[in-house]
């Protein structure tokens, strides 16, 4: 015996839409972010003599000059020639505190470049890291730029 064929799809029937009266948000654009551009730093120099706030409050506050030096100082450290080469954006720099920005493939390597360096007499302590901005700061970002 030979099953019998299914009934046709009706094409006539279809659902109806919702009341037109009713409120719905409408989307204009989603984005999904699967890849995180970079890693963001925030970094204080400490004294490593004492690690102790102490000593580093006797410390003087740094410059940019100050903190490009040591980041390629402990980056050549721990990756040689490598290490020097990845590019560092510093954001901000502020009494002790220093915020900057790797591209998010060598953030993993900075943080252990910085965890093992001493310089002289100076050490940097990771205070806080992770791929947004914001939430580096307390807040949407733009308290970092402003003065």
């Amino acid at each position: 015996m030979a099953e019998p064929d299914p009934p046709p799809p009706n094409p006539k029937k279809r659902k109806s839409k919702s009341n037109s009266n009713s409120k719905s948000s409408t989307i204009f654009s989603s984005t999904t972010i699967r890849h995180f551009p970079f890693t963001y730093f925030h970094l204080v120099l400490v004294s490593a003599s004492a690690l102790t706030m102490a000593a580093t409050a006797k410390l003087p506050p740094i410059d940019l000059l100050t903190v490009r030096t040591h980041l390629t100082s402990a980056l050549t450290r721990f990756l040689g020639t490598t290490g020097a080469a990845i590019p560092v954006d510093i954001l901000r720099v502020e009494g002790r505190d220093a915020w900057v920005r790797v591209p998010y493939q060598d953030g993993r390597a900075v943080t252990e470049a910085l965890a093992g360096w001493m310089g002289n007499e100076v050490a940097w302590k990771v205070r806080e890291s992770g791929c947004w901005v914001g939430g580096l700061v307390g807040s949407n970002g733009h308290d970092l730029f402003d003065d």
